[in-house]
């Protein structure tokens, strides 16, 4: 338990309350009261800790951080500096430091999580690898052959998320070893393997010759499959599109007449089907642009951006520019779409929109878009 906070029991009263200190306090209380919340019995608690300490790390908090990650006692004096009471390392109070260290610049701090990513305790494993893939400085020949090792974790939860990574990623090298590690899992997880194998092999150049066909075949019947619950229609439409097959068009044109799909998940199947070359599907997003439904409106409009559909382009430049509902969404749209007109466009909102909220999108998203661009490597 929390121990400035114990008097509290009920979980969710006692988050609110951290919260609320944490808003008040200064900047010294704050960290004590975080690092205090490490080893509360309440995940969300401990997992909020965990990120409200990533935006708080000083030199002392990191090295603290360090040390609680390999399983150490934080030495007395540095303890002593930053908070009243630090808990000791238990797997809990460990598995959220990782969380913590995911806002880390130190170059040391990926060497203590490359160690707790192969730790004896899953839970630790889990949370020090997704951190390691958060991190912007990790060596990623290092990570890959971590990754490539978690494949291989005797839990699965593990093995899913080291699948996600790579073909996130699109590490093709690891495509036989996710290949296998779908393989091992169990049915409630082969779905989500499914889909990672699927995006690796579609990203992978020379992916498709590096499997058997009955592979591809396989997964695109299952993903066709899928379309059937309205669970999982989503993704699969998505990894249809993403593999180009050609052979689920008849299928996915029958979610866009089902009448009990969601709407946001048959605009999700015709932007598929204009991924596959059919002009159903141009039909159903152009008439979804003007739908009564403002969540599809919105979703179609992010869509035929996706899409670079020029015919659209000057629709979305008239709703950025005017006073209606989804005049955000349409911002968030151009930027997606681009091109220099759609650029431009936003540029012009930023400085001139009638609507507060709808300029000071414009303006941050364009400030976002700059900084990323600034430090992209010279190389990519």
């Amino acid at each position: 338990m929390t121990r400035q906070l114990s008097h509290i029991l009920n979980s969710e009263a006692r988050m609110a309350e951290l919260d609320h200190q944490l808003s008040v306090r200064t900047a010294p209380e704050a960290v004590a009261l975080l690092f205090d919340a490490l080893d509360d019995p309440y995940p969300p608690i401990r997992r909020y800790a965990g990120e409200a300490l990533s935006t708080r790390l000083s030199e002392a908090v990191l090295r603290a951080l360090h040390h609680l990650v390999q399983g150490e006692a934080v030495p007395q004096a540095l303890a002593e500096s930053l908070a009243p009471h630090i808990p000791e390392p238990s797997s809990a109070v460990r598995s959220a430091t990782c969380v913590a260290l995911q806002g880390s610049t130190a170059p040391e701090t990926a060497a203590v999580l490359f160690e707790a990513a192969r730790a004896d305790d899953a839970d630790l494993r889990y949370h020090a690898l997704v951190a390691l893939n958060a991190l912007d400085f990790t060596d990623e020949h290092a990570l890959v052959t971590l990754v490539g090792e978690r494949l291989k974790d005797a839990d699965m939860e593990i093995v899913v998320i080291a699948a996600q990574i790579a073909a996130a990623r699109g590490w093709g090298e690891l495509l036989e070893a996710l290949e296998a590690a779908r393989g091992r899992v169990g049915a409630e997880l082969r779905f989500t393997l499914s889909l990672a194998l699927a995006e690796l092999i579609a990203h992978t150049p020379g992916g498709r010759e590096r499997v058997d066909k009955s592979l591809v075949d396989e997964l695109i019947a299952e993903f066709i499959g899928a379309l059937e619950d309205e669970r999982t229609l989503d993704a699969a439409t998505r990894a249809l599109a993403f593999m180009g097959a050609t052979q689920a068009i008849d299928a996915l044109v029958k979610v866009l007449d089902r009448w009990f799909s969601h709407p946001i998940l048959r605009v999700g199947a015709a932007a598929a089907l204009v991924e596959l070359g059919n002009a159903r599907g141009k039909a159903y997003l152009a008439d979804a642009l003007t739908s009564r439904r403002k969540d599809a409106r919105g979703y179609a409009m992010r869509l035929v951006a996706h899409l670079r559909l020029e015919e659209h382009l000057p629709y979305l430049i008239e709703v950025a520019l005017s006073d209606d509902y989804h005049a955000d969404t349409a911002v968030l749209a151009l930027l997606d779409f681009g091109s220099e007109q759609a650029l431009a466009t936003v540029a012009e909102i930023a400085q001139n929109h009638p609507h507060d909220d709808v300029r000071e999108l414009a303006q941050l998203r364009l400030a976002a878009r700059g900084s990323h661009e600034s430090v992209k490597n010279p190389c990519d």
